[in-house]
């Protein structure tokens, strides 16, 4: 149970009004949340990155975020830009998570008034995310035509 599960529960029980019923729940959601991250830092089998369990990552990466990042900070497009860090940071959120990375904060140097820092810490994340993939041995995929990666991933398909 979370600490001061009791009181917290009975804080979401005795709520008179909808702001301390809010309040109330809030506190005790932090109060799951930080139990869980604590089980899970305690008990959860942690993975590490591999040559296997990498494969096509650091590609998914670029393919997925790197040109929007550097579209929408370039054109000052904070929406954009906004979608583009959230998508990123799911990302490498879920290979910390599954795959054993290193995790990254990235939206901590999300400024929409101000862009460059965000889009250099995703790329400083992106040449860290390729450290992990020399570090196992595995080099990056890159095709030079798209003939390349059709045979690569299709094979003889003909579409």
């Amino acid at each position: 149970m979370p600490e001061d599960f009791e009181s917290l529960y009975w804080g979401v029980v005795r709520a008179r009004t909808v702001e301390d019923l809010r309040a109330s729940a809030l506190a005790l959601l932090k109060g799951v949340t930080r139990l869980h991250a604590r089980m899970w830092d305690q008990f959860a089998d942690k993975p590490a990155p591999s040559y296997e369990n990498l494969r096509g990552t650091y590609e998914e990466l670029w393919c997925n975020y790197r040109n929007k990042v550097l579209a929408s900070t370039a054109s000052g497009d904070a929406a954009y830009a906004l979608h583009s860090a959230l998508g990123a940071q799911n990302f490498l959120d879920e290979m910390a998570e599954d795959r054993g990375t290193p995790c990254f904060d990235l939206l901590k140097d999300f400024d929409a008034e101000n862009l460059a820092p965000f889009r250099d810490a995703f790329l400083r994340a992106m040449e860290a995310y390729l450290k992990e993939y020399d570090r196992v041995g595995r080099k990056v995929e890159r095709f030079e035509t798209l003939e390349d990666l059709r045979v690569r991933y299709l094979g003889n398909v003909i579409l």
